[in-house]
């Protein structure tokens, strides 16, 4: 063999081997980028740490779904909640993640408080943040408020928003309790790094507490429903019960509760739920409801509400407001007691 032929062979072999050594090199693990990596670590870390799925000492309760019953295993639903006793209330501030349906993984923030007058229950009040889409950064908001009388339900409202995130802007509706709500949800965070060693640095985690921080927001959003209240006079009636008749009209003027409260036995006589519907004359609405009732209307006049039966028309009204309201059902005023201000024993 000459000499080119022979560094021909050797350059031939030289590549043969040197394509073999790059066919045989393992390739590097591809690596998927994990947008709810926080979502295990939390669940790991809460399995490892809490005998089984369930936890209940004060101050922690925390739930951990069966993995084998998951949609992924993976992303098991889990919530952990961390409660306080403060002076005449309860709070309990709760972080929890599932599948809100086959596709849809959530993530919720929830805070509770439970407000208490003497032995009786107050009021429960109940600030929601919920991802509608996590990756995103957009959330819905929601306050509800339950109302206690004499530690008996009474009435309840709600109140939707949004909190979206974009970089460090948060766009946002602010609703009450949404500042005490943020303030828990931070002390929330910092207690299950401190107790579980639960860290979301260098996570997906969208640390809603830390990119409101520098958000100025209110504590004066009133956190009680807000309506306009007209009570009659209390009247006694033949067994020497005090009657008082109200109508609690809401902000947007749409809605009111409308009913009778006896102060004597504190409870109601009958309450309803009433859509306003306007009439030809300014400030005057038909009480409409589904229950099967006498229908009556109201007449807004200052300060003062006239309940007049429904067929009469609406010159009739305001002819009879003008003379005195000799033919009205009841005289309402923002100015008279509120049934609440009645003493048990008064008669």
């Amino acid at each position: 063999m000459n000499k080119s032929k022979k560094w021909i062979a050797l350059a031939v072999i030289a590549v043969a081997i040197a394509g073999g050594l790059i066919f045989f090199v393992p390739k590097e693990k591809e690596t998927k980028d994990d947008d709810y990596d926080f979502w295990k670590e939390t669940y790991d870390i809460l399995a490892d740490r809490i005998d089984g799925l369930r936890y209940d000492e004060m101050p922690w309760r925390i739930g951990l779904q069966d993995r084998k019953n998951a949609e992924e295993k993976d992303y098991p639903d889990f919530f952990i909640e961390y409660q306080q006793e403060e002076e005449d209330r309860q709070t309990a501030s709760c972080l929890s993640m599932f599948y809100e349906d086959l596709q849809n993984k959530a993530i919720e923030f929830t805070y509770e408080v439970t407000e208490f007058e003497g032995e009786n229950i107050k009021a429960e009040k109940v600030f929601t943040i919920r991802s509608t889409d996590y990756k995103a950064g957009q959330f819905k908001t929601t306050y509800l408020v339950y109302e206690y009388l004499n530690g008996v339900f009474d009435r309840s409202d709600t109140q939707e928003g949004y909190l979206n995130v974009n970089g460090n802007e948060v766009d946002y509706v602010e609703l009450p309790l949404i500042k005490e709500a943020l303030e828990h949800f931070r002390l929330l965070l910092e207690m299950m790094e401190e107790e579980f060693g639960i860290s979301y640095k260098g996570t997906h985690f969208v640390d809603i507490p830390a990119l409101c921080e520098k958000i100025e927001l209110s504590e004066d959003v009133p956190q009680d429903i807000q309506t306009k209240d007209y009570f009659s006079e209390v009247h006694y009636n033949a067994r020497g019960y005090g009657i008082v008749t109200f109508l609690m009209v809401r902000e947007d003027e749409r809605t009111a509760s409308y009913g009778t409260y006896d102060v004597t036995r504190q409870g109601y006589g009958f309450r309803y739920d009433m859509n306003l519907i306007p009439r030809t004359l300014e400030n005057c609405f038909d009480l409409d409801t589904a229950a099967d009732i006498e229908k009556e209307m109201v007449y807004f006049e200052g300060d003062t509400a006239y309940i007049y039966p429904a067929d009469l028309s609406d010159e009739e009204i305001l002819t009879d407001v003008e003379q005195g309201a000799e033919h009205v059902v009841s005289i309402l005023s923002t100015k008279n007691e509120s049934y609440t201000d009645y003493e048990v024993s008064r008669n």
